[in-house]
């Protein structure tokens, strides 16, 4: 498993469903993606010293745009390490 830094979130995105009448997947553009926090960096220091700890945590449920992401492998499946500012929101 990976451990990101600071503000870093690892998150393992859903996979596509949209496919065409041929089964081919097409990605849109306009919609973004969707996946599951894995791992989270320790939050984000502010100039006073302190850490702000993340807003997400293991296991939640992400909507995220499809800019700023850095694609990995972890444990053999495709994620992505991103900034959690990058994250829209948590789906409840």
């Amino acid at each position: 498993m990976m451990r990101p830094l600071w503000q870093q979130v690892l998150v393992r995105l859903d996979p596509e469903e949209t496919l065409s009448s041929g089964g081919i997947v097409i990605p849109s553009p306009e919609v973004p993606d969707m996946g599951t926090v894995l791992a989270v960096g320790r939050g984000r220091e502010l100039a006073s010293g302190q850490v702000m700890p993340p807003e997400v945590k293991v296991g939640d449920r992400v909507l995220l745009t499809r800019w700023g992401l850095t694609e990995v492998i972890v444990d053999g499946q495709p994620a992505v390490v991103m900034m959690e500012s990058d994250i829209l929101g948590v789906v409840t």
